[in-house]
């Protein structure tokens, strides 16, 4: 990538340029503005939890092949609810997943999961304030 303007620990525990994040915002945060962050250097989220199998397969793989530093947010509960498309997600081996709206249990699993795959993994539990684990 190019040259860090402001090194923090985000920066330098993604390897990104700046301490940017584009949120995961649903169907908004789609491929291109997710692979738009990236290429600048900053965090690109896709939005996968309100997706289905056809929207995973287009932005997801459109933000992978675009290289660089990505990730997927997923809303925990969601997953849940919709057999199959963590595995979906979790295909496209994204370096950063952002974790959200889960309780304990699921919070362990998810986060175990993301982990195996080899993500960085950052996850806010529904009942909690902060960040629980990077």
């Amino acid at each position: 990538m190019g040259k860090h303007v402001i090194n923090t620990r985000l920066t330098e525990l993604l390897g990104i340029d700046h301490p940017v994040v584009c949120a995961p915002m649903g169907s908004v945060s789609g491929s291109e503005l997710t692979s738009a962050v990236t290429a600048a250097g900053g965090l690109g989220l896709v939005g996968v939890s309100y997706g289905d199998e056809r929207f995973i397969d287009e932005h997801v793989a459109k933000a992978a092949a675009g290289g660089g530093v990505w990730g997927a947010g997923c809303v925990m509960f969601t997953f849940d609810q919709r057999p199959g498309l963590w595995e979906q997600v979790l295909g496209y081996a994204p370096p950063v997943i952002a974790l959200s709206f889960g309780d304990e249990e699921q919070v362990k699993r998810y986060v175990s999961q993301g982990r195996e795959a080899g993500a960085v993994v950052a996850a806010t539990p529904a009942r909690s304030q902060g960040l629980l684990c990077l």
